[in-house]
């Protein structure tokens, strides 16, 4: 397939410094390429998104300049270790992605997008799209109708399409700390992807100016770090037990205190989580920290930080 001359798609800044479109400086590269393909406006209407009221450079804290597709095409796109094409929710969308990754080849690619019709994901598998995430984004049927305005069950029926067709740990979603679930209601989801054969991704709440939810506050990092262990310690298949206090909050996690002390040690149940060779540098917080998800193996001085955080608000660990 063809793409008009002059069609345009966003491009990360990292993934744009990178590739040597823009000049800047990184503190970590990214190793996957970020691509934001838009029609005309994205149609959703998630409460923490700019672009759920106009187009916009900015996705979540990261500046999206816009490039020709043919200048990007020029580019040694050979250099990620994998491709992220990130959809606008609009109808048709899904020609303008296959316009610009039938260019591409010998890099995985992954797609990440709104709920997609049957045999629109039959063809982004033949179009050798391996991963497929379809964001929830919230931990909660009441949240998600609230934040995103549409329905919870038709978002799990669309994930369970997509594992018919792509396969178990083919698929992804999103889940957002922060915006006002309970720590339990995120462990639900979590066991939940599990058990399907799906890889969540955790995300920390980001406010943005001129969203509806700018005035919301970030999620605590010693929340999150409890969820990170949480979530290290399902998808490891170890034998866990979580308890919680009357907010839902995790107060006690009890494993196996070997498996326990690996996981802060090795310091990855920390990092950006997702496809393959993900790393989203900074997408949900500063370079100057706190940090939520490491774009890198945490450093010998970051463990440190991180079991401080860890242990911030009085989590208590036990020893089966």
């Amino acid at each position: 397939m063809e793409y008009s001359r002059g069609d345009k798609i966003k491009v990360s800044y990292g993934t744009a410094i990178e590739l040597g479109l823009i000049k800047g400086i990184m503190k970590d590269p990214p190793t996957t390429g970020y691509f934001f393909v838009m029609i005309n406006k994205c149609e959703g209407k998630c409460k923490f998104c700019l672009q759920s009221k106009e187009p916009s450079d900015m996705i979540s804290r990261v500046i999206w300049p816009e490039f020709n597709i043919e200048d990007i095409l020029k580019k040694p796109l050979s250099k990620f270790k994998r491709i992220c094409i990130q959809c606008s929710k609009e109808n048709n969308i899904i020609s303008k992605v296959i316009n610009f990754i039938s260019n591409i080849s010998n890099i995985p690619i992954s797609i990440s997008t709104s709920p997609l019709r049957e045999e629109e994901m039959i063809l982004l598998k033949k179009m050798n799209i391996d991963i497929i995430t379809i964001p929830i984004d919230c931990a909660s049927k009441e949240i998600f109708s609230y934040i995103k305005g549409e329905n919870w069950d038709y978002y799990w029926d669309s994930l369970e399409k997509a594992l018919k067709i792509f396969g178990r740990e083919k698929i992804g979603t999103h889940i957002i700390v922060g915006l006002g679930e309970r720590e339990c209601d995120i462990i639900n989801i979590l066991e939940k992807c599990k058990n399907m054969g799906i890889i969540p991704s955790l995300f920390a709440f980001t406010p943005i100016p001129k969203t509806e939810l700018y005035n919301l506050k970030r999620p605590s990092i010693s929340s999150y770090r409890r969820l990170q262990i949480a979530r290290e310690l399902i998808f490891m298949n170890e034998d866990y037990e979580f308890s919680y206090d009357n907010n839902g909050r995790i107060i006690e996690i009890k494993a196996n205190k070997n498996i326990l002390e690996d996981i802060i040690e090795k310091g990855e149940a920390f990092m950006t989580k997702g496809c393959p060779n993900c790393n989203r540098p900074y997408f949900n917080e500063s370079p100057l920290g706190p940090i939520y998800n490491y774009p890198r193996k945490p450093r010998k001085e970051e463990i440190d930080i991180i079991r401080r955080e860890l242990f911030a608000e009085g989590l208590k660990i036990s020893y089966k």
